[in-house]
């Protein structure tokens, strides 16, 4: 009898379960299922990123530009001409925390270069500016020729730079670049009309000069900086350098649109 009794408790225990079960089971197939999604963006590390190979600057290294500026001159006429500039590093100066190259050429060395004279030249061969290259860290800044002496000695003096020597207005580039990036000014770069300061505003497919087109293509950041008399607008691809350069000067006319024609660099990746 207790046996029986057992059996029986056992059967509706079990019953009961299975009730139960069958009532949660539905409850949960009315509800919502909520799932969550998670999305992996790769940014870019400092930690990889070395500047010098970035922007590969070595001494030796040389970048060649061509295409045409359009110049003002003092003679009141105009002049258009292919222009070609090149760009080299000539030496570096080294400490601890900074080096400094002495370069020769810029692209924005024929923004006006022009002069009447060269209406009758086939190709313009834009005469080189000097200046230096200061790489602190990720941020490179540019040193024109009239303090380029003066930062010198200060990196061959152990690397204090005095106040006044050199600027956030002299900062040329922060890598690495990215979309969205903005450097420059610190009380310009919140500015709403997006001027006074560089802007990385894309990134463009690019095929270096003299490589095979469609298998070595690389992503090239567009850099624009804007002012009220003027716009540049830059391409840098990253272990290659600056790829083309344009400038629009909105008053005294003075135009320039260069690309990279060839380049011999070397860098440690």
């Amino acid at each position: 009898m207790d046996s029986h009794k057992k059996e029986v408790i056992v059967t509706i225990v079990c019953a009961v379960c299975v009730a139960v079960t069958a009532v949660v089971s539905a409850v949960i197939a009315r509800q919502s299922v909520t799932t969550y999604q998670y999305q992996v963006k790769c940014v870019p590390s400092f930690e990889n990123v070395a500047a010098t190979d970035y922007f590969p600057l070595q001494p030796g290294n040389r970048w060649v530009y061509e295409g045409t500026a359009r110049n003002d001159t003092e003679q009141g006429t105009v002049v258009k001409r292919k222009v070609r500039v090149v760009m080299r590093v000539v030496d570096v100066t080294r400490s601890g925390s900074a080096l400094l190259f002495t370069m020769e050429g810029h692209p924005s060395d024929a923004a006006w270069a022009l002069k009447a004279t060269d209406a009758s030249e086939d190709v313009v061969e834009v005469r080189p500016s000097t200046y230096g290259y200061l790489v602190v860290a990720n941020k490179v800044f540019r040193i024109p020729q009239e303090r380029l002496g003066d930062v010198r000695r200060a990196i061959e003096d152990g690397g204090f730079l005095k106040p006044g020597l050199i600027s956030q207005n002299d900062l040329e580039f922060e890598f690495p670049l990215f979309t969205g990036q903005v450097f420059g000014t610190p009380h310009q770069m919140a500015r709403s009309d997006r001027s006074y300061a560089w802007h990385v505003t894309d990134i463009t497919p690019y095929y270096p000069p003299g490589r095979q087109k469609g298998k070595v293509a690389r992503g090239g950041l567009r850099l624009v900086y804007v002012t009220r008399p003027d716009r540049t607008e830059a391409l840098f691809v990253p272990y290659v350098g600056l790829a083309s350069f344009s400038y629009n000067h909105h008053g005294t006319i003075a135009q320039v649109d260069i690309h990279l024609h060839d380049y011999r660099v070397h860098v440690q990746r």
